[in-house]
């Protein structure tokens, strides 16, 4: 059944995404135990994603919770995958309340508690009021419990019945870390998210020990040459249908027996050098940034670093991605960087102001009659694709809506239930895409009925059950088709605009919107680059030796040298002009 799955999940990562990038899929070991390890921001399309494009069967751990669901659940079980309980999932309320006397103080008192029925040894205790969760050592008896750390929150009166808790119930996961053990010895691979749980943070969540902890366990009791490989995982709006991804496969890291030897003697020790190495390599592999502005930034300055209408293959913009995100990282606390951010954002505002991409504002300097002829060209690929888009339209439009509707709702509740999430974007994709699978076989049947019906009156039964699996096969790669090109119509009608924009601004040559935009644009360029050649060598020396593997240093001179002489060309219209030193209409 694996194949099947396979199959799925290569028409979902290509039907999805508009293209996925594989980089260093020759790290990629064939044969032998592997535990490959990836980070999680984009729930079930992650399996997905990796299932599709890697050359093993791969046999994914997943929660027990996810496991139970009626469709991703079936899947799971076809691919092979692990379960596994989630302590977060079986979390509970707590009857009663907890107080304390000091923030040194391990022993916590209850009020109207039973703590003797409730709680274990190694249970976790969980006040959401204060973002403090503490293990339980002892549980002495129903109103008094031993934990391992005081609660440095001081106790508040206004609690007058205690703090309400959550018991987080300790798991024992024995029966997985042998079934993972056991698929080790035999050379199988398993695929792990050591984060716990999807999110759309622009970092890394702390790593759980379980992966170590699996990994040493496994070749003490026998897997030969056990390796872990990092795979990073990076989405360009990954929520959004026809977007883009990277998969980055990282060095093999091998757990030696030395190392599980280690962990026989000091288990701690060495669970945590081994989840060091994870982390590491996993961080290797990865577009990350401190925050969503940072990230937008550092967005900006890949399309900006290059010269115009330079065609970058994909492994080198996600080559400039990943220097501009070390640089950003290093550099951070720098105040020339800190003013470059500001510059980014207010230009961000201003083209999201006038509605014109990034990638589109070089148009502005295009010369009118080109203008015209692209204008003239592209609305006759908008009419083009809008009869395509529109004919199926009615038909395929409950394929779009109710997905996209049920997929935000459930947004909403992830993520009120998580402390993570900070937009809930990571379950869009995964919800969305969960719908159609149920939507679509239901929809192309009702249709086939309809039409059976509709079209077919005096014909046999079997012309019209005929005429159903007609239109279950040929309805699907006709929506997509349609679809791909109703997608095209939003993103032609901004680019007219801004030709537009050109037209009517040599018309009405006091117009200051295209002359404002060119200028900032070539101000953030110079400034971009002149940070990069001065500041690159303090985040490593061979920085800027990296910088010139993409774009090589004479182009970016030479580049350098047209914007300066272009830059007064689009100062704007009204300004105090640097060049002569006084107030001028341009």
């Amino acid at each position: 059944m694996y194949f099947l799955v396979k199959l799925l999940a290569q028409i979902i990562t290509r039907t999805f995404f508009k293209n996925v990038t594989v980089l260093g899929k020759e790290r990629i070991p064939l044969y032998g135990p592997v535990l490959f390890v990836g980070n999680h921001m984009n729930q079930f399309v992650d399996a997905a994603m990796l299932i599709a494009i890697f050359p093993r069967q791969i046999r994914f751990l997943i929660a027990e919770a996810s496991f139970k669901r009626p469709i991703i659940g079936r899947l799971a079980q076809s691919a092979g995958c692990i379960p596994v309980q989630r302590p977060q999932d079986l979390r509970y309320r707590g009857i009663g309340g907890l107080i304390w006397s000091s923030s040194s103080d391990v022993r916590i008192r209850g009020i109207k508690t039973r703590f003797k029925i409730d709680v274990k040894f190694q249970d976790t205790l969980i006040i959401d009021d204060l973002g403090v969760s503490r293990k339980v050592i002892e549980v002495v008896s129903d109103d008094e419990i031993i934990i391992d750390k005081g609660i440095s929150i001081e106790y508040s009166a206004t609690y007058t019945d205690g703090f309400p808790f959550f018991i987080m119930p300790k798991i024992d996961q024995s029966t997985v870390y042998e079934e993972v053990s056991d698929a080790m010895r035999n050379g199988h691979s398993i695929g792990i998210f050591p984060e716990g749980g999807s999110h759309d943070r622009t970092t890394l969540l702390p790593l759980k020990p379980g992966v170590a902890v699996m990994a040493l366990s496994s070749v003490l009791e026998g897997a030969e040459d056990l390796l872990i490989v990092p795979v990073g995982l990076n989405y360009y709006e990954p929520h959004k249908t026809l977007s883009s991804a990277v998969v980055e496969i990282g060095q093999p890291i091998p757990v030696t027996l030395e190392l599980a030897q280690k962990y026989e003697e000091s288990p701690s020790d060495a669970v945590k050098e081994l989840l060091s190495m994870v982390e590491k390599g996993m961080n290797s592999v990865l577009l990350s940034a401190r925050d969503y502005t940072t990230l937008t930034c550092i967005r900006l300055c890949v399309q900006l670093y290059p010269p115009d209408r330079t065609a970058l293959s994909q492994d080198n913009y996600y080559l400039l991605h990943q220097l501009f995100s070390q640089f950003f990282w290093a550099l951070h606390d720098d105040s020339e960087l800190e003013h470059l951010r500001k510059d980014l954002c207010e230009y961000e505002d201003t083209i999201n102001h006038y509605g014109v991409p990034d990638r589109e504002v070089w148009q502005l300097k295009q010369p009118v009659y080109e203008c015209i002829k692209l204008i003239i060209t592209k609305f006759l690929l908008l009419i083009l694709v809008s009869i395509v888009g529109g004919s199926f339209f009615p038909l395929w439009a409950p394929i779009r809506y109710i997905p996209a509707f049920m997929a935000e709702r459930h947004r909403k509740k992830a993520l009120a239930n998580s402390k993570v999430k900070i937009r809930g974007t990571d379950v869009l994709a995964s919800y969305r895409i969960l719908v159609i699978i149920a939507l679509l076989p239901m929809l192309t049947v009702f249709y086939g009925i309809f039409f059976s019906l509709a079209f077919m009156h005096g014909q046999n039964l079997n012309s019209k059950i005929a005429t159903v699996i007609g239109v279950f096969i040929i309805l699907p790669p006709l929506f997509y088709i349609s679809r791909v090109s109703f997608e095209m119509i939003m993103p032609l009608t901004r680019n007219i605009r801004t030709l537009f924009y050109v037209v009517v601004s040599n018309i009405n040559y006091l117009r200051g919107t295209e002359r404002t935009l060119l200028h900032m644009r070539i101000k953030l360029q110079q400034k971009i680059r002149d940070l990069v050649y001065t500041k690159g060598p303090q985040v490593s020396p061979n920085f800027i030796q990296s910088f010139t593997t993409v774009v090589p240093d004479a182009v970016i001179q030479a580049d350098n040298k047209r914007i300066n002489y272009s830059l007064g060309e689009y100062v704007p219209v009204v300004t105090r002009a640097k060049y002569d030193a006084r107030e001028e209409i341009l």
